[in-house]
């Protein structure tokens, strides 16, 4: 079965788990050939799934006259939902697309920049998880409109996990079904190491200089030399070049045939089959309910949100006050996740009674008096009344059991924390030196720890720092906690300055060290990969170069793919 995108062009049906840029101003056609593409991956009987951060794919509703119906598909979100879509939503979405079997629309064209990373990043990993756990993987053609805004050039702290989760589902998501098309009329925001990936660009009309580059230095990464850039400015509406060196061995002018569903954005292996995978209807008000659920369980899981609920019922228990009847359904919440953190440490201390034998039995002895207090305090949310809760969670624990069992950690002042190996306390002294200062991702946490953050160990480790509740975040972004501060001690904060720049020093190899002095002696100029190499002395196109790079960019000190500086951080007080 062939996909007839042109008069002259035909794909195989393996497009469904290629990679494609759409690129061209706006208006060139680029949202409309990459529509013609989805239209027929879906008449395939391929899935689809699109992240639609302008709002304009609900075209794919109508028929092409704007009034009859087009394609069955839902629409999450948007001004044109059937359902609403939260920020809190992504981790949920990913799941219905996945037992589903469905193609979706999922419109995050109203969320602000921080709620669209938060639903993105979620997204993009549950998807990542799901598929990577299927025995028989089912293609699926992920639709990034505006990508730059999804995979940007320039990665922060903020943007770097989203960014890394799409870097690596672009990178091999094809081994587990997952094709990916990127469509941006700004080429040169999207990132490189991303846009690198591309098997097949679509080069609608362009005018700008930043563009065309962008794309010249894409054709250079393939190792072709085609002298068309400067024709792609006289290119009609709809028109555009199709380069594809590898996959399909083409480099060819096509027209995109007409569209079968409305065009909403004029408006304010090769010959192989895929295995279909059955269809579940989608119970949209069902649907609606989960996504309500998932803004109340973030907020009760939410650290600053108990501790700002806290602060207000304990001024209230200080005033002599009790708690407003509308301020009832809160107390329980807060309550319900209170309880949830004390059978953790529950749990947790069970765990450390079991590897020092001696401390079983003063958890059982006191194992009466922890029922009771618990079914106590228990009713008396119930009867809405507030429960105290201190900062630390032992201290909440022993608030509402008297007679508890001593806390999860108990401290030795010449080992440190007991119960702690030696792994957890690197850990932890990593977290407790960066805390407040600087975002902690997983990779960062090995190599500043000394450990292979993809280690079944080093998983182990935070796993049972969690347990503990010593830290928290996402399986990517990690912090610690109060608990785990209390259990490692005083710990010396990041060094600022020229002090900072020895510490990174420290941590490094010699060919990072000799890039960040080039870099820091330049800056604030940028320096291309290829004059990079040329000043450290090193060979830019070298597979060491590149993973001391990639070594840098994981720690955040520096910034850039093409052009490369060295980060803020080196020069704030």
């Amino acid at each position: 079965m062939k996909i007839k995108l042109s008069e002259t062009l035909s794909l195989p049906l393996d497009a469904a788990t290629q990679t494609f840029a759409f690129i061209g101003r706006k208006g060139s056609g680029k949202s409309y050939g990459s529509g013609k593409l989805v239209e027929l991956l879906i008449d395939a009987g391929i899935q689809v799934a699109i992240l639609d951060t302008v709002g304009n794919w609900y075209g794919l509703r109508l028929a092409a006259d704007g009034k009859s119906k087009g394609i069955d598909i839902p629409i999450i979100g948007g001004l044109r939902g059937d359902i609403p879509l939260e920020p809190t939503g992504g981790t949920l979405v990913a799941d219905i697309l996945i037992d589903s079997g469905r193609s979706l629309v999922i419109d995050a064209s109203q969320f602000t920049k921080v709620d669209r990373q938060r639903f993105a990043t979620a997204f993009g990993a549950q998807l990542w998880k799901r598929k990577k756990a299927e025995h028989n993987p089912t293609p699926v053609m992920l639709v990034l409109e505006e990508s730059q805004l999804i995979i940007p050039e320039a990665v922060r702290g903020d943007s770097a996990s989203m960014v890394g989760i799409y870097e690596e589902i672009i990178r091999l998501g094809r081994n587990y079904g997952i094709g990916v098309t990127m469509i941006t009329q700004r080429p040169q925001s999207v990132n490189k190491e991303v846009l690198n990936q591309t098997e097949c660009l679509m080069a609608f009309q362009v005018n700008g200089a930043h563009e065309r580059k962008a794309i010249r230095e894409w054709i250079v990464h393939q190792g072709m030399d085609v002298k068309l850039i400067e024709e792609l400015p006289s290119l009609k509406p709809g028109e555009c070049y199709v380069w594809s060196p590898q996959w399909l061995d083409v480099l060819q002018k096509i027209k995109i045939s007409k569209k079968r569903t409305f065009d909403s954005t004029s408006t304010p292996k090769a010959g192989g089959t895929f295995r279909g995978k059955a269809l579940k209807e989608i119970d949209l008000a069902e649907v609606k309910e989960k996504m309500k659920a998932t803004i109340e369980r973030a907020k009760a899981e939410d650290p600053r949100e108990l501790k700002k609920r806290i602060a207000e019922l304990e001024k209230l228990v200080a005033n002599g006050k009790p708690a407003a009847p509308q301020k009832v359904k809160e107390v329980n919440v807060l309550s319900e996740a209170f309880f949830k953190r004390a059978e953790k440490n529950l749990v947790a201390m069970v765990n450390e009674a079991e590897r020092h034998g001696n401390a079983m039995a003063l958890f059982w002895e006191n194992q009466d008096s922890v029922a009771k207090a618990l079914l106590a305090a228990l009713q008396s949310v119930k009867n809405g009344r507030a429960v105290e809760a201190p900062n630390s969670p032992a201290q909440r624990l022993r608030s509402v059991i008297p007679n508890a069992v001593a806390p999860v950690v108990k401290r030795d002042k010449a080992n440190g924390p007991i119960g702690i190996g030696r792994m957890e306390r690197a850990i932890l002294q990593v977290l407790a030196q960066r805390n407040g200062r600087a975002q902690t991702t997983k990779s960062q946490l090995g190599i500043l720890s000394g450990y292979s953050s993809t280690s079944g160990s080093f998983s182990n480790a935070l796993s049972r720092l969690r347990t503990a509740g010593m830290i928290s975040g996402s399986s990517e972004i990690i912090g610690i906690t109060g608990e785990g501060l209390g259990a490692i001690g005083p710990v010396d904060p990041m060094p600022t300055g020229e002090a900072l720049q020895q510490y990174w020093f420290s941590k490094v190899g010699r060919m990072e060290q000799q890039i960040l002095t080039t870099l820091l002696e330049g800056h604030p100029g940028v320096f291309r990969k290829e004059e990079l190499g040329t000043a450290t002395g090193y060979s830019w196109n070298s597979g060491s170069f590149s993973n001391a790079l990639s070594k840098l960019r994981t720690l955040q000190l520096i910034e850039g793919y093409q052009d490369i500086k060295a980060a803020d951080v080196f020069f704030e007080n």
